[in-house]
């Protein structure tokens, strides 16, 4: 379990490493067709959010408060990210803000809906504990 933990803290560390470059490059690669900015914006806050998400829950999964944790951290993070973007060529967008946003937000959704499932439904139970004196 030890060594799942490890790995998965790894690849969230090395996708947010790779996110942090990726937003402050002057000029991305761009498929041909419209501009889906705020999408990707959407779609990599959800994904960096999701790995933190499940990084947290399989090293303290007794955390009740991980929702609030990775909801903190994705704000703070996404305002960071386009306050430090100018220096960079690119612009701080409050709406890029507001798109990362709701991508941490639904990943936090979906993570906290299968975390209940995991823990309501697919962990098993504690074994009731057995008093001494109630053996016969």
């Amino acid at each position: 379990m030890k060594l799942l933990r490890w790995l998965v803290w790894g690849a969230t560390g090395i996708f947010w490493i790779i996110c942090v470059v990726l937003t402050h490059v002057r000029e991305l690669p761009a498929l041909p067709g419209p501009d889906y900015d705020k999408a990707r914006h959407y779609l990599g806050y959800g994904a960096l959010a999701g790995a933190w998400y499940l990084s947290y829950w399989i090293w303290r999964p007794a955390t009740r408060w991980i929702w609030l944790i990775v909801l903190i951290t994705g704000a703070a993070y996404g305002a960071l990210d386009e306050i430090t973007q100018p220096p960079f060529g690119r612009t701080c967008d409050f709406f890029d803000w507001l798109a990362d946003m709701g991508g941490t937000l639904t990943a936090v959704i979906g993570m906290s809906a299968i975390a209940f499932v995991v823990r309501r439904f697919l962990t098993p139970a504690p074994r009731e504990l057995v008093r001494t004196s109630d053996r016969g």
